[in-house]
């Protein structure tokens, strides 16, 4: 069915008692009564209290035709890793670097608890 960075996917159906999976793209939500996008599913997971601010909050999302729309926090001032880097000439002194370091894994910590994995790819 598909190929990611580690591992391909597969559609199966248990032998014993023809069991097929249910559709992965689906989770139930906990915090509505229905089961919705797996990426909705796990913004609410890890935006239940109490509140990590290392994590970006889900304002509201909508199920379009075509796509989902996810409405998400934007902190003021905002820059990704990247830009941020790149102002500082590619290079931090050792306190932002911890800095930056702490809040990631508070954030993995927490998506951690709440059961959720994080295993986003780097993109170069």
């Amino acid at each position: 069915m598909g190929e990611g960075s580690y591992g391909s996917v597969f559609k199966g159906t248990r032998i014993s008692d023809g069991l097929q999976p249910t559709d992965s793209r689906y989770l139930q939500s906990p915090v509505e009564s229905k089961a919705v996008p797996v990426e909705v599913a796990l913004m609410q997971m890890v935006n239940e209290p109490p509140v990590c601010n290392s994590i970006i909050k889900l304002i509201e999302w909508f199920d379009e035709p075509d796509q989902y729309i996810l409405v998400l926090e934007r902190p003021d001032p905002c820059v990704d890793l990247k830009s941020f880097l790149h102002n500082l000439r590619g290079y931090a002194d050792e306190e932002t670097a911890r800095n930056i370091m702490l809040l990631a894994v508070e954030a993995a910590s927490q998506c951690s608890l709440r059961g959720v994995l994080h295993r986003d790819t780097c993109h170069r």
